[in-house]
This record gives structure tokens, sequence and C-alpha cells, in this order.
């Protein structure tokens, strides 16, 4: 958390459940990874590959999703990766 001079916050960070930091450090940070849903390989592109990728990672049984595969893939926000989200990867691919 960040706190002015007035006792105002003006920055706070919170994680999920299950994962921490013990520290954060203020800098002037360029974040230039794509934002684009869906994109798992960040190639600007919503393709055949991102799908299979997803496929492999529900298959695989991993539960304890990680903050990049949760934003990229569920598609739905529902908090799970499943096969609604492969439905609406396919969907917006096909559309």
């Amino acid at each position: 958390m960040e706190v002015d001079y007035d006792k105002n916050i003006i920055f706070e960070l919170a994680y999920p459940t299950g994962y921490y930091t013990y520290r954060a450090t203020k800098s002037e940070w360029d974040f230039d990874v794509n934002l684009i849903k869906a994109d798992t390989n960040l190639d600007n592109f919503v393709n055949v590959i991102d799908i299979i990728y997803f496929i492999n990672y529900v298959i695989s049984g991993i539960t304890d999703y990680s903050l990049f595969n949760l934003y990229k893939l569920d598609m739905n926000s529902d908090g799970f990766l499943d096969v609604l989200d492969i439905t609406r990867i396919v969907n917006t691919i096909l559309d």
C-alpha cells in the first residue's frame, strides 16, 4: 500500500488467495505483454495453437491456476478453466 502525506491511499496491491509477497518495489515499469484474452503464446493472434495449449493445460489436471493462465484463459470469468472457456475461444476464432 502507498499512502500520501494526507493519509490517502494512492496505491494498494492485493493478491488472490494463496499468493503472497514479502516485498514490493515502486518503479517505472514498462509492461509490454499483450493483454489479448486467449493469446497464450503472446503472438498477438488467437488461433488453434492457443486452443491446443489450453486443452493440454486442462488435461494436465492443474487446478492451482497461474495468474497468467487465469487471465488469458478464463473466458467466462468464473474462476475455472474448463470446456466452457475452450468453447468460447473456438467460437471467437470462428466468428
